[in-house]
C-alpha cells in the first residue's frame, strides 16, 4: 500500500513537472513570436525609411526641373516682348508696362501657388518621417521588452530547477523514512515474514526497472 501510495504522489509530481515546462515552454515561444514581430516592424521601419529618402531626392529633382522651366518661359517670354512692334511710341510704352505688371503679378501667383505646394509636400514629408520615427521607437522597445521578459524567464526557470531539486530531495528522503519504518515492522511468523519479503523485493526490482 505504501509503495501504491509512494508510486502515485512520485506519478501525479511527474505530471505537474510536465505541465510547468510545457507551460514555461509556450511562455518562450510567444515571447520569441513577439521578439521576431517587433524585429520585423524594425526592419520595415528602416526599409521606408530608405524608400523616403528615394521619394525626397526624386522631389527634389522634380523642383528643380519645374524651376528650370518656368525659368525658360520666363526668357521666352521676355524676348517676345522685346521684339513686338508698336504703333506708336507712347502707346507702345503703356501697354509694355501693363504687360510688364500682368505678367509679374501672374508669376508671383504662380511662384505663391507653387511655394504653397512645395510646403504642402514638404509638411506631408515631415509628418511620414515622424511616424516612421515613432513606429522605428515603438518596434524598438517592444524588441527591448521581448528581451527583458527573456531574461526574467530564464531566472523563473532556474528557481524552478531549485524547486524542483527540493521536490525530488524532499521525496527521496520520505521514501528512505517509509523504507527504514518498513524494516523495523515486526513479523508474527517467519514463513509469513519471508513470504512478505519476497514481495517487498519483487515490488522494489518493477518499481526500479
Amino acid at each position: 500500500k505504501k509503495a501504491k501510495k509512494a508510486a502515485a504522489a512520485a506519478e501525479a509530481a511527474n505530471a505537474e513537472e510536465m505541465k510547468v515546462d510545457e507551460d514555461a515552454d509556450a511562455k518562450k515561444k510567444a515571447r520569441s513570436a513577439k521578439k521576431n514581430e517587433a524585429a520585423a516592424d524594425v526592419a520595415a521601419a528602416e526599409e521606408m525609411e530608405v524608400d523616403e529618402d528615394a521619394e525626397a531626392a526624386a522631389l527634389a529633382e522634380k523642383k528643380k526641373a519645374k524651376k528650370a522651366k518656368k525659368a525658360a518661359a520666363a526668357a521666352a517670354a521676355a524676348a517676345e516682348e522685346a521684339n513686338e512692334p508698336g504703333d506708336e511710341e507712347a502707346e507702345a510704352t503703356a501697354l509694355a508696362e501693363k504687360k510688364k505688371a500682368k505678367k509679374a503679378k501672374k508669376a508671383a501667383a504662380a511662384a505663391e501657388a507653387a511655394n504653397a505646394e512645395e510646403m504642402k509636400v514638404d509638411e506631408d514629408a515631415d509628418a511620414k518621417k515622424k511616424a516612421r520615427s515613432a513606429k522605428k521607437n515603438e518596434a524598438a522597445a517592444d524588441v527591448a521588452a521581448a528581451e527583458e521578459m527573456e531574461v526574467d524567464e530564464d531566472a523563473e526557470a532556474a528557481a524552478l530547477a531549485e524547486k524542483k531539486k527540493a521536490k525530488k530531495a524532499k521525496k527521496a528522503a520520505a521514501a528512505a523514512a517509509a523504507a527504514a519504518e518498513e524494516a523495523n515492522e515486526p513479523g508474527d511468523e517467519e514463513a509469513e515474514a519471508t513470504a512478505l519479503a519476497e514481495k517487498k523485493k519483487a515490488k522494489k526490482a518493477k518499481k526500479a526497472a
